[in-house]
């Protein structure tokens, strides 16, 4: 029996105990990463960082059922005779997600951190955005 390639077998998966192997965004996205840190003194740390993230979904129907397979899922693989052999990067249903994140910590005495992170999230998928703000704050004993 004919073994096909590993992106076209629908036996094989990326995946080890149910976690994708690579990148959590998983197949047809990408993503850009920015960060500046700044240290006033050896007890702070301020960073801002800036991600943008785009993934392109299958295209399926109000059942869930699969019109046009664009490579967005991990668990549908290529079908024979039915999905195109070449695909169009970030095809299909996009998503686009900016996020710009404020940390700073405090270091209170040696090994023993303190801080506060706040994100701000822009998303936008077809005619829909969004946008939310998440605030958390932490203790960490840095080993």
């Amino acid at each position: 029996m004919r073994r096909l390639p590993h992106h076209r077998d629908p036996y094989v998966h990326h995946e080890h105990d149910g976690f994708v192997l690579g990148h959590p965004l998983g197949p047809n996205s990408d993503e850009w990463y920015a960060a500046l840190t700044y240290r006033p003194g050896w007890q702070w740390r301020v960073s801002f960082e800036f991600f943008r993230q785009r993934q392109g979904d299958n295209i399926v129907d109000e059942d869930g059922t699969v019109i046009r397979n664009v490579g967005g899922d991990i668990y549908f693989p290529w079908r024979r005779g039915i999905d195109p052999e070449e695909k169009k990067f970030l095809d299909g249903i996009l998503t686009q997600q900016h996020t710009m994140r404020l940390k700073v910590k405090y270091e209170i005495f040696r090994q023993f951190v303190v801080g506060v992170r706040a994100d701000w999230s822009d998303i936008t998928r077809e005619e829909q955005s969004w946008q939310h703000i998440t605030l958390s704050g932490g203790i960490w004993l840095v080993m």
